[in-house]
């Protein structure tokens, strides 16, 4: 049984659209194609320049990916690092901010009980 494909993939005739003419039992040496001028080989020269642009492109792509990573994972580390410290010399004040708050409450309620006891 044969499954249509969805209208938005792309069946293999779109994709190529033009059958070498004979079969050849060992393929031949592959041949850059400029995209504007479909079935012209491109100049060593252009085919020279085209091949540098996407290399750097690529690396520029490869490098822009890594540093973004890299920069991210190295502020995570401080981030959490400076937080940690933060918490211990916070630790003692919270401390003391907590048990004075708790006490005033304590002594709020015990004053407010033995304003409104009978």
């Amino acid at each position: 049984m044969q499954k249509t494909p969805p209208r938005y993939v792309p069946t293999l005739t779109q994709v190529v659209t033009e059958q070498p003419s004979s079969r050849e039992a060992v393929p031949g040496p592959v041949t850059a194609v400029n995209p504007s001028s479909s079935a012209y080989p491109l100049p060593t020269h252009e085919l020279a320049q085209q091949l540098r642009q996407q290399l750097l492109t690529r690396t520029r792509q490869y490098i822009d990916i890594q540093l973004q990573r890299r920069v991210r994972e190295a502020v995570s580390q401080l981030a959490l690092a400076h937080a940690h410290k933060l918490l211990e010399a916070l630790q003692p004040q919270l401390e003391i901010a907590i048990t004075q708050v708790v006490e005033e409450a304590v002594q709020h309620a015990i004053a407010h009980a033995s304003a409104h006891a009978p």
